[in-house]
């Protein structure tokens, strides 16, 4: 009789399976074994980004051919994160016709919430549905939403994405938005080319430059193809791979029927526990652009220009439809099956053309590398023998270490074995040098007996690269012949406008008069306009990228910290009419080291300084950084006293700052004296204020606890005017404002001491400042002091505090514009003679 394992092998490898187990548990050994196993999967981590892809750039320079009618169009929306609803709402509006909007969220109260934002939204229907909370934005789009596409010819899929895994991906939420429907011109471009070519059945954004190193299978390689074959998908997971990162993108509905048809339900999707990868939702994203290929169309990628760095070189503009078709044809890419992707075996389906895996010509490859390397002595058929040399490992014309390139960057490995490029030295020459990629000659070996290598670790050179550079140079362009004045920012949105930039349009309100034309340069691609349109219509702003479109230069500059300083210093080289808008000591937000000396050197090499109070000048007149700065004007920030109450209401309010780049107002210290003040003291409302996006509340030893991000002006001030004591740190040369706001309107107030702004300097200000050495002092005791002290006594004393330059700022940048005109005339005098 035969064995049923014999029969049935699988119950064999079952069974020996469920022994393991058995014994590991019994011997204590499956927490190990766990470890162990997760560590060989981290090993096989997958990691393979596209070497040559290309996007269209969008929007179009040219008017794309207006439709008969409004396209069939339905958005799909997951807001799981509803505070973000009326950013969404924004991006929404800028949709250039009617279209039906479906929002999916998980409880009753988002829902309301999200109602409220959506009231009175007049693009079209709309209808908010709840889903499970599973499956992050995959599920709800897929199940929750299955009735709709049947509906639509066309689908937009985003999603509230929120990204709390490292520094290097905030801002790609906006990245995927302001490409998808960043203006009405960008959607327009997109229906562009769904309508001239019905073949791309999905239209996604380029993939954001710091997630791009991670496209890849990830942890989801070993469980792939389960899905494929529920999908009816002939993968290869050796191949290629491209997917839309971030689950956002443009698709007509029938290219998504492959995944529609899969049947899933909520219940294939893990209950949401924080998972970063290897769920099935992240390999469904994963599978997205090979469904559209089952399905019978092609996909491509747009991208903004502006909005990369180096792979900005991969974003090709189209000037007409003939371009457009000209791009598709020349860099379509198919990642199905070669075998799956003839027309003999997509029977009664739309044909399919075979194309290989993303590998160039080697001709071209070699041509491109050839134009961009340094093998000037070479005439190109020795350059192609010394690649071939390299690519077999023989000696060369070519003195490159191939083999340590290979090693140390094994995404680059892995594109020389699938064909992608010829040798690692052909990769450098095309995208290596542009991404900072180390490399080595053989020179250090010969001399030496030294192998190159990188540390890995802690000894990893992070720092090996030179400091920023940012041209093009603009100085050649013919300076303005009226006045132009170009303000240099790094920031413009409501979540990031604080006191600084507030102060910053109070005071040039007038200065934008002096000027017919001003533009506002803003580096981060998530800009609001409106912020700077509502001081004066006539602002342009403008992504920083557009800078290179200027055609004359500008009659003044201003920069708003030290790197757009040294980026404005590098592009116009124009000190005389550069103004470095100084708000803090910059250099304290680095430790010591090459940052520090840049920061530094934006001061000692400005000739024209606004600073933002009497106190920095002070400071950074004593460290010996304004020598050479002929030109300063000292704004200071006016203190106005808010109407406080006598009466005692045991609310305390603290200025709190938790992201990383405000370090320097030490919110470490201050969580640590508030849960020490909770195990002494009850009965208190905590108030933990500043925050860009956080906010939570917890009890804590019989008080109450607040974290809020920033309120508006209004709600603010009037929470301040009701505390009894304020606390606000600031470790730098900038004092801040909150402390001396609230210490003159008379509330007691804690703030820190910080080099000649010490505690004498501090308590000539006001009697209501409790100067705070952090070094020396304990902080829980100083606002012990501060709630003991009375309340509603104003004490300010404008002169300690450092009045504002006399003279105005539309004096100052006329001094600027007078000199500059008498420089050109002196130029043009010495050169007539």
């Amino acid at each position: 009789m035969t064995s049923p394992f014999m029969k049935f092998p699988w119950l064999r490898v079952a069974a020996r399976r469920s022994a393991k187990l058995i014994w590991w548990s019994v011997t204590f050994q499956l927490l190990r074994k766990y470890r162990e196993r997760r560590a060989r999967l981290a090993a096989q981590l997958h990691f393979r980004p596209p070497h040559d892809d290309h996007a269209i750039g969008v929007p179009f320079s040219w008017t794309a051919q207006t439709a008969d009618a409004a396209p069939g169009v339905a958005v799909i929306c997951h807001m799981y994160f509803d505070e973000m609803a009326q950013e969404f709402r924004n991006y929404l509006s800028n949709m250039p016709f009617q279209f039906d909007l479906y929002i999916t969220t998980d409880t009753d109260e988002k829902k309301e919430r999200i109602e409220a934002v959506f009231a009175r939204w007049g693009q079209g229907k709309i209808e908010i549905r709840l889903a499970q909370n599973r499956g992050r934005d995959i599920a709800p789009k897929l199940i929750t939403c299955a009735d709709v596409y049947g509906a639509y010819e066309f689908v937009l899929h985003i999603h509230t994405k929120h990204s709390p895994y490292g520094a290097h991906l905030v801002g790609w939420r906006s990245y995927l938005l302001e490409t998808l429907i960043g203006s009405p011109a960008i959607v327009t471009s997109i229906f562009e080319i769904f309508r001239s070519q019905p073949q791309i059945g999905m239209i996604a954004p380029q993939h954001l430059e710091n997630v791009r190193p991670s496209i890849g299978w990830g942890f989801n390689y070993r469980n792939v193809q389960g899905v494929a074959r529920r999908l009816q998908l002939d993968i290869d997971v050796d191949g290629d791979i491209d997917f839309p990162s971030g689950s956002m993108f443009w698709a007509r509905s029938a290219a998504l029927q492959p995944l529609l048809r899969g049947g899933f339900s909520f219940d294939d999707f893990p209950v949401e526990n924080g998972q970063q990868d290897g769920t099935i939702s992240h390999i469904i994203e994963r599978l997205y652009f090979f469904i559209c290929e089952a399905a019978g169309f092609d996909w491509v990628k747009i991208a903004r220009p502006e909005l990369l760095r180096l792979t900005k070189h991969r974003v090709v503009s189209v000037a007409g439809p003939q371009e457009l078709t000209a791009f598709i044809s020349t860099h379509r890419v198919r990642l199905l099956n070669p075998a799956r992707d003839t027309p003999s075996a997509q029977k009664g389906g739309p044909a399919r053309i075979a194309h290989a895996h993303l590998i160039r010509p080697r001709t071209r490859l070699l041509r491109q590398a050839y134009a961009s390397c340094d093998q000037r002595g070479l005439n190109f058929s020795e350059f192609a023998d010394a690649v071939t040399n390299l690519a077999s490992g023989k000696p060369g014309a070519i003195d490159f270490d191939e083999a340590f390139y290979l090693s140390s960057y094994p995404d680059v490995a892995a594109a020389v074995k699938s064909g992608t490029f010829p040798c690692g030295y052909v990769h450098y020459c095309l995208e290596g040098r542009r991404e900072g990629r180390l490399w080595s000659n053989g020179e250090i070996a010969r001399r030496f007996g030294i192998t190159p290598g990188i540390g890995k670790g802690m000894f990893d050179p992070v720092n090996a690269r030179p400091l920023p550079s940012y041209g093009p140079a603009l100085s050649a362009l013919p300076v303005s012949g009226r006045p132009f004045l170009l303000i240099m920012f790094w920031h413009l949105q409501e979540d990031l406008f604080y006191a600084g930039y507030g102060e910053f349009f109070r005071d040039f309100k007038s200065v934008i008069g002096l000027f017919s034309r001003v533009v506002i340069a803003v580096e981060n691609p998530q800009f609001d306009a409106r912020i700077a349109t509502r001081i004066a219509d006539r602002i342009e702003v403008i992504p920083a990228g557009e800078l290179l479109q200027l055609t004359e230069r500008p009659t003044v500059i201003v920069a708003f910290n030290q790197q757009l300083f040294h980026k404005a210093r590098e592009m116009f080289d124009d000190l005389d009419n550069t103004v470095y808008y100084c708000q803090d000591f910059e250099a304290g937000f680095f430790p010591y080291g090459a940052e520090y000396i840049m920061a530094e050197s934006a001061v000692a090499a400005s000739r024209n300084l606004i600073i933002s109070t009497r106190l920095l000048r002070r400071f950074l007149d004593a460290r010996g950084l304004l020598a050479g700065s002929a030109n300063i004007f000292v704004t200071t920030p006016m203190i106005d006293p808010l109407d406080v109450a006598e009466i005692k209401s045991r609310k305390i309010f603290l200025y709190f700052r938790p992201e990383p780049f405000h370090s320097r107002n030490l919110p470490q210290v201050l969580l640590s004296a508030v849960e020490r003040l909770c195990e002494k003291h009850s009965g208190y409302e905590i108030y933990m204020v500043g925050s860009v996006a956080t906010s939570y509340s917890f009890p804590s030893g019989g008080n109450a606890v607040f974290v809020m991000k920033k309120l508006p002006k209004e709600d603010y001030t009037r929470l301040i005017a009701s505390c009894d004591i304020v606390v606000a740190l600031i470790y730098s040369g900038h004092p801040g404002v909150v402390a001396f706001q609230a210490a003159a309107s008379g509330i007691p107030t804690v703030t820190n001491i910080f080099e000649s702004r010490n505690a004498a300097v501090l308590r000539d200000i006001s009697d209501n400042l409790i100067p705070y050495d952090p070094v020396r002092e304990d902080l829980v005791a100083l606002i012990e002091k501060g709630l003991a002290m009375p309340k509603g006594v104003r004490s300010f004393n404008p002169r300690s505090y450092g009045l504002r330059d006399e003279g105005s700022l539309d004096d100052y940048f006329l001094g600027i514009m007078e000199r500059a005109r008498n420089s050109r005339r002196a130029r043009n005098a010495g050169a007539v003679s």
